[in-house]
């Protein structure tokens, strides 16, 4: 996948009214799994990350519309941190800087776009991807 169709599944995704488990899977071509569930959340995991990822997880709330989708970067893939932070996105509403996570540090930008929270964290000094998530409710 490149940055172009990135770009275009993270916009698809960040369009959705609630985390829809069917349509998250459809859109990032991939089968999501139950890895676990507790009494509030169900936690599941993609069977084969598409590319640049090495791993998708999806926490679903139970009672709720809630959720949160990670997609985690693979270590092998380099892409630039504003190369996904599209100018439809605004300005962002949140940004964290940790400069505790090894080996350089991390930056978050936070976006609301309509009901989904979007955040990009990258490396705080190289600004490479290392994940996107999206979250749906508190």
């Amino acid at each position: 996948m490149n940055t172009m169709s990135t770009q275009h599944v993270i916009q698809r995704l960040a369009q959705l009214p609630a985390p829809d488990e069917t349509k998250i899977a459809d859109l990032l071509g991939v089968e999501l799994v139950q890895d676990e569930e507790d009494s509030h959340t169900r936690f599941l995991e993609a069977v084969s990350a598409p590319e640049p990822y090495d791993r998708v997880e999806l926490r679903l709330g139970k009672q709720d519309p809630d959720g949160l989708l990670v997609l985690h970067v693979a270590e092998d893939q380099s892409i630039a941190h504003d190369a996904l932070i599209l100018p439809e996105y605004g300005e962002p509403t949140d940004i964290d800087v940790n400069p505790h996570v090894p080996p350089e540090g991390e930056e978050t930008e936070s976006y609301t776009v309509g009901v989904v929270e979007l955040s990009f964290a990258a490396t705080a000094t190289s600004h490479q991807l290392l994940y996107v998530a999206l979250q749906w409710g508190d």
